[in-house]
């Protein structure tokens, strides 16, 4: 009987195991909501980007270019133009960011639709960040430790004493999804600061936006700090006996509806 797909990976896993040096807000969410996804993320299996990721990204990178200029590593996609113009050019930070949501999206779903309001969005981004208070650190990475965890991550946004999650949404949220809570007290462990989920969303009639500040509460607390203990648990088993990851894939295979997680990922998963 041929082996799946994840079966190939956990051998390839234990043949040449390669375990975090740290914890993530990603690893801990994916953890919570989804432990097959996370397993299967472990052993390498990455899913391919899709548009909703892309609309993320690209408005990220046009308030990045406005404040920061064009990243080097888009030096030989972006125009010269565009190049010297970006920085504190809302105008042509946009149009950078856009050629590079071109290149890599034209072929996803949405494309079309998203191409219409992705620049309005981005500009309405770009509004928000210049109402803050200062000139933001773009995409800082942030390390420390939680309950005796190295926890590594990537704040999208830092001011003088706030930081700022940036993200994007279809539909106008009412509150901070548990999963943003969690980031978010990781975030203020780490920084110190107070800290803000800032949504962008495109509506037909009009770039929409709302923000909302992490108060902590003890469901987040027990969450992250379980997850924390849990993922430890798990690296340290890995790094004595690789092939406990053959358990930790069986274990939760056969159980894998856990969670507050996305139930698409956990028969994505499945189907390996």
């Amino acid at each position: 009987m041929s082996k799946t797909k994840l079966q190939l990976l956990c051998d390839q896993f234990i043949a040449s195991p390669t375990i975090p040096e740290y914890i993530s807000p990603s690893q801990i969410n994916q953890f919570l909501s989804n432990k097959m996804g996370f397993i299967g993320r472990l052993v390498g299996f990455d899913r391919k980007d899709n548009i909703n990721f892309q609309k993320g990204n690209t408005l990220e990178r046009a308030v990045n270019f406005y404040f920061e200029g064009v990243d080097t590593k888009y030096l030989n996609v972006v125009p010269d133009k565009l190049i010297h113009a970006a920085q504190g050019n809302p105008d042509a930070s946009i149009e950078a960011s856009m050629i590079i949501f071109k290149q890599e999206a034209s072929n996803m779903e949405k494309f079309d639709e998203t191409l219409e309001y992705l620049p309005a969005l981005s500009m309405r981004a770009i509004q928000r960040y210049m109402d803050y208070n200062g000139r933001p650190e773009c995409q800082k990475k942030i390390e420390g430790d939680i309950n005796g965890a190295r926890i590594f991550g990537i704040t999208d946004y830092q001011f003088a004493n706030i930081v700022s999650d940036c993200k994007v949404t279809g539909r106008t949220p009412t509150e901070m999804s548990q999963a943003h809570k969690n980031a978010a007290y990781i975030y203020q462990k780490l920084t110190n600061k107070d800290v803000i989920y800032d949504y962008f969303i495109p509506l037909k009639k009009e770039m929409r936006h709302v923000a909302f500040e992490f108060e902590c509460d003890a469901l987040t607390e027990q969450l992250v700090n379980m997850a924390i203990g849990a993922i430890s648990g798990i690296y340290q088993n890995l790094k004595e006996e690789p092939e406990y990851i053959i358990h930790c894939a069986n274990l939760f295979l056969s159980d894998p509806d856990q969670g507050y997680g996305d139930s698409e990922e956990i028969k994505y998963y499945m189907s390996l």
